[in-house]
Order: structure tokens, then sequence, then C-alpha cells
């Protein structure tokens, strides 16, 4: 804030929350379809109202949920289809921000 400088703070997708892990080349090496992550996830996602997350808060944990191929290059890390995906989003979100930004500096003049 000191600086003026804009964030967006973004919950990224992991494996095994909302992906079919049968598509994850590596879910035998390992993935489990619940785990910590996972629960920290699912009570974000039930939770994410009563929070009252800022707006600058981007939920993409789901962004997979529909995914009917691989979206990923290791256990991990995502493909260019997944990372495509996620930074279209995040362009939009990003696209909002400016110009509700705009909108506010115009009605402030």
């Amino acid at each position: 804030r000191h600086y003026a400088i804009p964030t967006l703070f973004v919950w990224q997708p992991i494996p095994n929350y909302r992906y079919n892990l049968d598509l994850h080349p590596f879910a035998q090496f390992g993935l489990k379809e619940r785990g910590p992550n996972a629960e920290g996830y699912q009570y974000l996602e039930v939770n994410r109202e009563a929070l009252d997350l800022p707006e600058n808060f981007l939920w993409l944990a789901d962004i997979q949920q529909d995914a009917t191929e691989n979206l990923y290059v290791d256990q991990i890390h995502y493909n260019p289809i997944l990372s495509r995906q996620m930074a279209l989003s995040l362009a939009d979100k990003i696209h909002v921000q400016i110009d509700s930004k705009a909108v506010t500096n115009e009605q402030s003049q």
C-alpha cells in the first residue's frame, strides 16, 4: 500500500483438488485424492463468502474441474493448456481491476 502498487492474490489449482487424477500422468506415484492441501481448498471453497475476501482475490482452484485431458507436466507443474487458461483468467481479472480503478478515478475528478 505504501507505494500504491495494485496486487492480485490468486488461489491456484492443485492436482488433488477438483481434478480427475485418472488424467494425471504421475498420479500413480503418490498423489492422493484427499490430503491437507485438498482439505484446505475445500475449507476455503465452502467459506469464501463468509470470509469476505477482497476484490483482488481470484479463485482459480476449480478451473480444471471439467478437464478431459492431462494438465500437468509433472506432479505439480501446469502444462501449456492449463497455463493458458489461468493466464486468460488472470488477464480478465486484471482488466476488470483496471477498468474499476479508471471509473473510480473519473468519479473523483
